[in-house]
């Protein structure tokens, strides 16, 4: 079984390495964006590590055995829900960090509202300069956006437990605003779309950053 991962650009294998982080021309009073977005790719390396616990005991607890364990199961859809938590708040910070730069670029000063911090604020402007130069991505955000938001806030999500037959899947049951007027969704997908989908978002972003805002 493949084990799909975030590509991280890095000449250093397995750790953070000072040349893996960027020197921004940008320089803000209330953040050091250095920090924040070598705090990314050090989230990334631990999303990496949870993907790869959930194929591994995957393989360990369905595809090996005859039957399945409750207490393994559990924990396996657990840390599904956590990647897909790792994955949404990551985005968030590629989006406002995005902006930010982008912002500082045009005006020669920081912005005092960041009005783009969130997968949500894209969807909501997709005329904006900064939804049309991520365009290609709009889709599997709103899907990781519409997952991540059932995990947190549907009231029937709970009501989900299964796994998937083949692979690891990530199931979701959204209502929206838990009104019972609005159609109730079910989310089936492979969990290595949603990974190689956010990677390719995470390395154009990544790139465009260090191509554009670097100081280097």
């Amino acid at each position: 079984m493949n084990i799909p991962c975030i590509n991280r650009k890095t000449e250093y294998q397995g750790y953070l390495h000072a040349n893996d982080m960027i020197s921004f021309a940008a320089v803000i009073p209330y953040a050091n964006l250095t920090l924040k977005h070598t705090q990314i790719l050090q989230r990334i390396d631990f999303i990496n590590a949870k993907i790869k616990f959930v194929y591994l005991s995957y393989k360990k607890n369905i595809t090996d055995k005859p039957h399945f364990e409750i207490a393994n199961i559990t924990e396996h859809s657990f840390i599904i829900e956590e990647i897909i938590y790792w994955l949404r708040i990551t985005s968030d910070e590629l989006i406002s960090l995005l902006y930010v730069c982008k912002y500082f670029d045009k005006e020669k000063t920081h912005p005092k509202k960041i009005k783009f911090e969130k997968i949500d604020d894209l969807l909501k402007n997709k005329n904006s300069e900064l939804a049309i130069l991520l365009s290609s991505y709009l889709n599997s955000l709103e899907t990781l956006n519409s997952i991540s938001n059932a995990y947190k806030h549907s009231f029937v999500n709970s009501q989900l437990n299964i796994i998937g037959e083949y692979e690891p899947i990530v199931p979701a049951l959204s209502l929206l605003h838990n009104n019972t007027s609005n159609e109730i969704k079910f989310h089936n997908i492979e969990l290595a779309k949603v990974i190689n989908d956010f990677d390719v978002f995470f390395v154009f972003i990544d790139n465009y950053i260090r191509t554009h805002f670097s100081s280097k």
